[in-house]
């Protein structure tokens, strides 16, 4: 049964950040997506162990507020990436 959980998370900047966010969401069967970009905070509907969610949006430059991984410059980096490519369309 799916659960509405709630994460906040760092370096969501754009849309074009929320939509990798989503796609990757969406990937995990999470659903009911609804992500608030001046909040950087994220709702969503999900039945797997949140840990799943957290190291997914981790690996794409957005982890949580209040992780030691929030403070890596790598993870910034790779959350502009988005952003970037988001631009170009």
């Amino acid at each position: 049964m799916n659960t509405l959980q709630k994460i906040q998370v760092v370096n969501i900047k754009c849309w074009g950040c929320a939509n990798t966010a989503t796609k990757a969401l969406e990937a995990l069967w999470a659903t009911d997506i609804s992500i608030d970009i001046p909040s950087w905070s994220i709702e969503y509907n999900f039945s797997w162990d949140r840990n799943t969610v957290v190291e997914k949006l981790c690996s794409l430059g957005y982890p949580e507020v209040w992780s030691e991984a929030a403070k890596s410059f790598m993870r910034k980096a790779v959350s502009y990436t988005s952003c970037a490519i988001w631009k170009m369309k």
